[in-house]
């Protein structure tokens, strides 16, 4: 489920795709900056947390999902990174 009970106007189209992506996607996720320069979500899933941020500049429609892609790979290999720690106790 994604709050955005933080956002102060109606969400850009852009956003709401991050949004229905997060949900489709198995995503927890809680908006915490919205305005004209960037969008901030802090996002879980698995037990992993991470940031996600999108900038004004990089709000085009038509590269939106391959950002989110680029995202969920950078995700798995963060969930990866975190799955080594615990095996190796750090």
């Amino acid at each position: 489920m994604v709050d955005t009970s933080k956002a102060k106007h109606e969400l850009s189209p852009c956003i709401k795709y991050v949004v229905k992506w997060f949900d489709e996607n198995g995503f927890d996720a809680k908006l915490t900056t919205y305005n004209t320069n960037k969008t901030v979500f802090e996002v879980s899933k698995d037990g992993v947390n991470d940031r996600f941020e999108i900038t004004v500049s990089r709000e085009k429609m038509d590269k939106m999902k391959d950002y989110m892609i680029f995202f969920a790979n950078s995700f798995d290999m963060k969930c990866e990174n975190e799955r080594i720690k615990r095996e190796l106790g750090i």
